[in-house]
């Protein structure tokens, strides 16, 4: 996992520099999706993101990129 999220940075940076966004945006909007997403009622939602280990109270921008590239990886 650790590698995957060193990849989830590498790749946010890479989007920063080719966007001209400033990185702490990105992350910023990103923790603004995951926020509303994890607030989802539905069951198959919640059992997602169950499913999900992170460190903190709720998963950064990174984990989350790391984690559904796992799972897209799974499909």
């Amino acid at each position: 996992m650790k590698n995957d999220i060193q990849r989830a940075e590498r790749a946010l940076k890479k989007l920063s520099k080719k966007e001209g966004i400033p990185l702490e945006e990105i992350r910023r909007e990103i923790q603004i999706a995951t926020d509303d997403a994890m607030k989802n009622a539905d069951s198959t939602a919640q059992a997602l993101w169950d499913e999900m280990n992170y460190k903190g109270e709720k998963p950064t921008p990174e984990e989350v990129i790391a984690f559904l590239a796992t799972k897209l990886k799974e499909e």
